[in-house]
C-alpha cells in the first residue's frame, strides 16, 4: 500500500522511499512484484496540480494515474527483475461493469467479489512468475 500511504510526497521523496523499500526487499532474494496502486474512486475530489512544493494531491480521484503510478514505474523500470501486476488497469478496464459502483463511491477499499477478483489477479500473477525457470 505504498502508493496511498506515501501519496503526499514530492516526486523525489516518493521515488527515494520506494528505492529504499526495493533495496531492503532485494536482500531477501525473493522474486519481487510491483502491484500498481488501485485507483481512487470518483467520489473523491479530482486530482489537481502538484502543490507549490511539488507534492502530489494526496487521496484524490486520478492521483494514481496522474502522478504516483508513473513515478513508481520510473523506479520499477530501473529494476527489470521486478514483475508488474497492474491492478490499477484491471479496475479501470471494469469501471463500467464489475467495478461500476466502486468507481462511483468514496471508499478506496474493496470487498466482496471486487476484492476476490483483485486477489485472484495477483494470485495468478504470482503463480505465473514462480513457475518460470
Amino acid at each position: 500500500n505504498f502508493g496511498h500511504w506515501d501519496a503526499g510526497n514530492d516526486k523525489a521523496t516518493y521515488q527515494e522511499n520506494l528505492e529504499a523499500v526495493i533495496k531492503e526487499l532485494e536482500k531477501t532474494k525473493a522474486k519481487l512484484i510491483w502491484v500498481t496502486t488501485c485507483p481512487v474512486p470518483r467520489g473523491f475530489p479530482p486530482a489537481g496540480e502538484l502543490t507549490n512544493d511539488g507534492k502530489a494531491p494526496r487521496r484524490t480521484s486520478g492521483v494514481m494515474k496522474k502522478y504516483l503510478n508513473p513515478w513508481a514505474l520510473e523506479v520499477v523500470n530501473r529494476h527489470p527483475q521486478i514483475s508488474i501486476c497492474d491492478q490499477w488497469q484491471y479496475c479501470k478496464d471494469r469501471e463500467k461493469d464489475a467495478y461500476r459502483q466502486w468507481w462511483a463511491g468514496k471508499n478506496v477499499h474493496f470487498s466482496g467479489p471486487e476484492a476476490d477478483a483483485l486477489g485472484q489477479l495477483l494470485a495468478n500473477h504470482v503463480l505465473e512468475i514462480t513457475s518460470k525457470k
